[in-house]
């Protein structure tokens, strides 16, 4: 285990260098006597007890909010608590996991806000680790202790970097999307950190999205109430989403929400405005007491609390925007958003553009009044509604290219 502590010192100067907000926390290990005593009482294995040897616990924590927000934890407890943890679970964060500490699971790295929390489970005269999710869904790591340990500290913990410690383990975790791991390591961190890791090629050298970058457009001669832009959302609540989801998220709809969680605009410029709000990834999928949820849940029909009726009509679409002329909805399916509009009639009409094309038009567009309308098969060329807002967008922005925007 003396490895580790060079990796520690490693990960601090990193830290340090790229002005991380980080806290890094070895404890000491306990005294001998004690140290065998509560390991002879514990039934520790030799490579746990090893590790106790070397510390009494480690506590990594870090992020960085630029451009990209993202966080890493390691927190591997304190002998006195993993003592508690296997002796009086159910006063303890981890009660919900009594039942598998029950059968000889022994938290080792615990993340029980999140859920997140990896175990030694018992096999025969041998051990497993295995990453427990929230939904208890389990994923058999296939490494020692030791190469946990020293793989997790290179990236201090960053959320999800189980994932790809092998071809075997990241073959567990295809049902979930790109999560732009190598990315974050390589910008957040240093590129040679990657080559401990499985390197999916495919997945590595697949150019970034250049959703999101462009601003946000406003007319020049205009009032704004409230123009705001979320902070991004952080890698661990883009796979929070996807473990509830149980599906893919599309890599242009990550990349987005991690750059812009979300934004609220409303400016008039004459008769013409808009008014609305994007909503951020939490809201979306999970509802104001996300945090607090072990799985996150919610549609559009749970949103509005819709009339009961309509229930099967709209329980399978998400909320994205919300405005008084109407709301912008989608469904996920194979890591494809689909877009619809919903009005009062509460109808749902397809919105014939991809999400990667509906951010620039809704960007370039100030996100007017009733824009989307444009994109549905509901109104024809000739339609007044269709005709009024075209003259909107080319009063609003008169450099703006409203080919762009015509029906073909």
């Amino acid at each position: 285990m003396e490895n580790i502590l060079a990796e520690i010192k490693e990960l601090s100067a990193l830290m340090l260098k790229k002005n991380h907000t980080h806290t890094i926390r070895l404890t000491p290990p306990l005294a001998s006597t004690k140290l065998k005593k509560l390991g002879t009482e514990l039934k520790l294995n030799d490579a746990l007890l090893s590790f106790y040897q070397t510390a009494n616990g480690l506590f990594i924590s870090w992020f960085s909010d630029v451009e990209i927000l993202c966080f890493g934890k390691i927190n591997i407890p304190k002998l006195e608590v993993l003592s508690e943890y296997l002796t009086k679970i159910e006063k303890t964060d981890l009660k919900e996991y009594s039942g598998y500490i029950q059968k000889g699971y022994v938290p080792f790295d615990v993340d029980s806000i999140n859920k997140f929390v990896t175990f030694l489970k018992p096999v025969k005269e041998n051990y497993e680790i295995i990453r427990m999710s929230p939904d208890f869904s389990e994923v058999t790591l296939n490494c020692t202790l030791e190469s946990y340990l020293i793989l997790g500290i290179k990236t201090g913990g960053l959320y999800h970097w189980q994932n790809y410690i092998s071809k075997e383990v990241f073959s567990n975790y295809t049902k979930y999307t790109n999560d732009f791991f190598y990315y974050l390591v390589s910008t957040k961190l240093k590129p040679e950190i990657l080559e401990s890791f499985y390197n999916d090629t495919a997945t590595q050298t697949k150019s970034l999205p250049s959703i999101g970058g462009a601003p946000f457009k406003i007319p020049e001669k205009h009032q704004i109430i409230i123009n705001k832009e979320n902070l991004g959302c952080s890698n661990l609540e883009i796979r929070r989403v996807e473990i509830a989801l149980k599906e893919k998220l599309n890599a242009n709809f990550v990349w987005y929400h991690y750059r812009r969680n979300g934004l609220e605009v409303h400016w008039k410029s004459d008769a013409y405005f808009a008014n609305f709000q994007m909503l951020p990834i939490e809201t979306i999928f999970g509802g104001p007491l996300h945090a607090q949820e072990q799985i996150w849940d919610n549609n559009y029909f749970k949103f509005v609390k819709a009339d009961k009726s309509f229930e099967e009509k709209l329980s399978k679409f998400y909320p994205l925007i919300i405005e008084e002329g109407g709301d912008t909805v989608f469904t996920v399916e194979n890591e494809t958003i689909s877009l619809y509009f919903i009005s009062s009639s509460f109808e749902p009409q397809k919105i014939k553009l991809s999400f990667e094309s509906f951010i620039e038009k809704l960007y370039s567009c100030g996100g007017i009044s009733g824009w989307q309308n444009l994109f549905i098969d509901e109104y024809s060329k000739e339609n007044p509604l269709y005709q009024d807002i075209l003259k909107g967008i080319e009063h609003c922005f008169p450099a703006l290219d409203v080919v762009n925007f015509l029906k073909t």
